[in-house]
């Protein structure tokens, strides 16, 4: 059976496991092998990869052409921390992409194999909220969706912080926090809702749900299981990578453009679209009416021939 629930938190066991089993390592490296960097996305990256691709891609390009044309071919350091087993990168994925990204470069490879680095030291909670602080300055902007997962991330961990210092590390409003722990209470007190709404087959606790996940149960509301949310993902994440092929970053270079090619190629798009951001809760329903308003007066309300 498909599972129904994303890899936060069998990533987060690992991780807790590598602590419990590794080895204690006091050093603090300033430069270490690219080799040895290693990720654990879901847990130590707030921004979600197959999100924003055209937008991570042209990052990955534009941190490319620095490390070629620096003399030293560096870029600011990594940082990193351990993990009872592996050096985990907190900060700085797009960095180690883009040098192993040159050094696959069939025309004119740049190799490099040690990296500056700098060294975060504490518990694995700690190194999510840093990882979270460090991502939420402005270089590749989070997207609404990565602050609002992580948010619901640091609610699930539920080690003593507070709604302000969620909202504050987030960039998620106190209300939504708020909201994220009345939800984390009514699935911990409620066990028959996990039952009722078709989530019996996976780990009954929130750290292994979305935010999208979670408040479908508080809300008793069945999944969709025709095809399941994971193959949903795959097939999103499969489009988006044509696209960023096809188009670059053309599409999101110009959204105007973007809005209208959307409505030539089936009206209702843009208007379905939105609906899907609402029942995602991006968006407020009584937006739904207003854009639609808009598209009509900016390209007319006949079919497009």
């Amino acid at each position: 059976m498909k599972k129904t629930y994303t890899s936060f938190g069998s990533s987060y066991n690992d991780l807790v496991e590598e602590g419990r089993n590794g080895k204690l390592n006091l050093d603090r490296p300033q430069t270490l092998p690219l080799a040895k960097i290693k990720f654990a996305a879901s847990v130590l990256q707030p921004r979600l990869f197959e999100g924003e691709r055209a937008q991570s891609e042209d990052h990955i390009r534009e941190l490319s052409k620095i490390i070629r044309n620096d003399e030293a071919h560096m870029l600011d350091p990594v940082v990193v921390w351990w993990s009872g087993k592996h050096w985990r990168c907190l900060d700085g994925h797009h960095r180690v992409l883009a040098y192993k990204r040159l050094a696959e470069d069939k025309k004119a490879p740049i190799v490099v194999t040690e990296v500056p680095v700098e060294v975060f030291s504490g518990p694995l909670d700690d190194a999510i909220r840093e990882a979270t602080r460090l991502n939420a300055k402005i270089k590749l902007n989070m997207s609404f969706d990565d602050r609002r997962e992580r948010a619901w991330r640091l609610v699930t961990l539920n080690d003593g912080q507070t709604i302000e210092d969620i909202a504050k590390l987030t960039g998620v409003g106190q209300r939504t926090v708020s909201n994220m722990r009345a939800t984390l209470r009514k699935l911990r007190d409620d066990r028959k809702l996990w039952i009722d709404t078709g989530f019996d087959t996976v780990p009954h606790d929130p750290l292994f749900l979305s935010w999208e996940q979670a408040i479908n149960i508080a809300k008793g509301k069945k999944p969709e299981i025709d095809k399941g949310e994971e193959w949903v993902k795959a097939e999103a994440k499969a489009l988006a990578g044509k696209l960023s092929r096809h188009f670059n970053t053309a599409l999101s270079d110009k959204p105007a453009v973007t809005a209208m090619a959307l409505r030539r190629y089936a009206r209702q798009l843009p208007k379905m679209l939105v609906e899907e951001m609402i029942g995602l809760g991006l968006i407020e329903d009584s937006d739904l009416d207003r854009i639609q308003q808009a598209l009509d007066e900016r390209t007319g309300t006949e079919e497009e021939p």
